[in-house]
């Protein structure tokens, strides 16, 4: 099945590599498992998704991903990849603003259990 996205990445972009836009050349790459993008706010971007992903975003926030979100803040996982990025504030915000009670209860049960192995295994993460 072909997706929405599909067309523009066969027809639009080959005519737009290798031109510049306000002085920069188009970044273009592949996504590989494990791999963060951060997009500064209002970064004029496209994706084509070929695979199931997490994706987070200040648009969207899907309550099915919020385990691996919380893995990555318990983790640590996410200074290295976001200039800026302010772990109890952004756990704050999701928490408050964004889950539920149910989802609430998932997350905290998933930083204390984050939080328990990374402790038990400093080694390792």
């Amino acid at each position: 099945m072909e997706s929405n996205t599909w067309p523009w990445f066969q027809h639009v972009l080959p005519q737009l590599r290798n031109k510049e836009f306000y002085g920069k050349p188009l970044m273009e790459f592949v996504q590989l498992p494990g791999d963060v993008l951060y997009l500064p706010q209002g970064m004029p971007h496209t994706i084509h998704n070929v695979d199931d992903n997490i994706a987070v975003t200040e648009n969207y926030l899907f309550s099915d991903a919020l385990p691996d979100l919380v893995k990555a803040i318990a983790a640590d996982g996410i200074n290295a990849w976001v200039p800026g990025w302010n772990e109890s504030l952004a756990y704050h915000n999701i928490y408050m603003k964004h889950a539920n009670k149910e989802d609430r209860l998932k997350m905290r049960e998933m930083y204390q259990h984050m939080t328990k192995l990374i402790r038990r295994y400093p080694h390792v993460c």
